[in-house]
């Protein structure tokens, strides 16, 4: 969810940027009031948005991914408490979060119920509401409001500017950014796409009143006229002092030429870069350890006794991403480094030496999968960031029962240790090609017992297709001595 509303309000960033930059100056009213509500929405559909078409020119055959560590013995007892605290922080924002709607809720009933009262105080025919003792002058619904001491002289402009509103439904537009208000409370982007909404719904009515009169003394109307500012966030209010300064320069901003739509096709290259991020939301890597992403790396090729050119130039651009991090790593991370290299150097046909110089300065190609496996019990449904974070936490769960985290000590291991798991999920979903390093045998062995008892998953697929998909998992465990 939290990738959700973060590229969500993301994509409303960049349309109500492009909005203001480009198209918020131009004449064009009806079609700025069609893009902010159409990029309202579309912002909240474009997060659950997969396009493959950039995806698959980084398909690689089998796919390989790489799962969080998990911790075992006393490394997953402080592991609990953590997520334990986590849990809780999580329950407190769902209570935030609840509050802040109910609150919301609150507020929009209490503005019916007022917009109600003045229904029934007032005199009314079909559509006009007479307000008593009143100077206000908006619109709601099927019906205007106006107030019984707006001036005779200025009330045909008031009223024929509120009947374009009432015209164009311009009511409908607000309550729909209203209910979104209530389900996103919290979010600012929303209040601002409401404020925009509602000045282009006055550019429109104040357009339309100039058919009727000249624009200085409409102008006039709004400068010398003290109508109440009526303040429901979902009615169209004739005299709104913040908005009083755009009404004016927008009466006399000369007339857009239709040369001028062009600037509404930049749109699309936005929207294409939208569905980019959107889709490749699966390249990004998961936070795991140097040792993970090198064992993984390695173990790839370790098993063959030669590898092709074009395998070999696969590898070295993949190590050279790691080998970047050599800053960071101990002496005993830099040696498996190194002695990775060099043994994957040798068994390169082509007689490359495996000097790291001649590395190519290539960008990695990640591997993308269309559909990943779906662990029982998780929703196949959402997005492929959801389905990995709830596979991880599974199998996670899955091992800390299932392993023997007495085995290190009786095997006479002390510290931090760490066994690299890699499986495979084939075609039909079942667990395969399992493979474990470990400090002693007896915990490999024991890492494939608990891997090969992991139930059948629901395979990956990638073009409608079943795919296997490799997995590597790292599993530490911590001995006091």
């Amino acid at each position: 969810m939290s990738i959700y509303l973060l590229q969500s309000m993301l994509f409303q960033a960049a349309f109500l940027l492009c909005y203001v930059w480009l198209l918020k100056r131009e004449t064009f009213f009806a079609y700025n009031r069609l893009y902010l509500l159409a990029a309202l929405v579309v912002s909240f559909i474009l997060p659950f948005v997969e396009i493959t078409l950039f995806q698959n020119q980084f398909i690689q055959e089998p796919v390989q991914m790489l799962l969080p560590e998990v911790q075992i013995g006393q490394a997953a007892t402080t592991t609990t408490h953590e997520a334990a605290m986590a849990l809780g922080i999580k329950k407190l924002l769902v209570i935030v979060y609840a509050l802040g709607v109910l609150v919301s809720l609150i507020l929009f009933v209490q503005k019916l119920k007022g917009i109600n009262a003045l229904l029934a105080n007032g005199k009314s025919d079909a559509t006009i509401v007479m307000i008593p003792n009143s100077s206000e002058a908006f619109t709601f619904l099927n019906h205007i409001f106006l107030g019984d001491q707006i001036p005779a002289l200025s009330r045909k402009h008031i009223q024929h500017h509120e009947e374009v509103h009432l015209s164009q439904k311009h009511s409908y537009d607000l309550l729909f950014l209203e209910g979104i208000k209530i389900i996103f409370w919290f979010n600012p982007l929303v209040y601002r796409y409401q404020r925009e909404l509602a000045l282009v719904h006055e550019f429109i009515a104040d357009a339309a009143s100039l058919k009727l009169t000249s624009k200085q003394i409409y102008s006039g109307a709004l400068l010398n006229q003290s109508f109440g500012t009526h303040s429901v966030s979902f009615t169209n209010s004739f005299y709104h002092r913040s908005y009083l300064k755009n009404r004016i320069v927008m009466l006399h901003q000369n007339t857009t030429t239709q040369k001028s739509l062009w600037k509404y096709a930049l749109v699309l290259p936005l929207l294409l870069l939208m569905l980019c991020i959107s889709s490749c939301e699966n390249e990004i890597q998961e936070d795991v350890s140097f040792e993970a992403r090198v064992e993984a790396l390695y173990s790839k090729y370790e098993t063959k006794e030669t590898i092709s050119k074009a395998e070999f130039k696969e590898f070295m651009k993949a190590s050279k991403v790691l080998f970047g991090e050599q800053s960071k790593l101990s002496e005993p991370e830099m040696e498996r480094f190194m002695t990775m290299l060099n043994t994957i150097s040798n068994k390169y046909i082509g007689g490359n030496n495996g000097s790291y110089a001649q590395l190519e300065s290539e960008a990695i190609p990640f591997a993308v999968i269309e559909s990943v496996p779906v662990y029982p019990g998780c929703d196949a449904k959402t997005p492929n960031a959801e389905l990995k974070k709830c596979m991880s936490e599974k199998v996670s769960s899955f091992i800390q029962q299932a392993f023997n985290a007495d085995l290190g000590k009786e095997v006479g291991l002390v510290g931090k240790n760490k066994i690299f798991v890699q499986f495979t999920i084939d075609r039909q979903g079942h667990v395969v090609q399992l493979k474990a390093r470990a400090p002693h045998p007896s915990l490999e062995t024991e890492a494939i017992r608990v891997i090969s008892q992991l139930p059948q998953f629901q395979p990956g697929r990638q073009n409608g297709q079943p795919k296997a998909v490799i997995y590597s998992l790292p599993i530490s465990f911590e001995i006091d001595e």
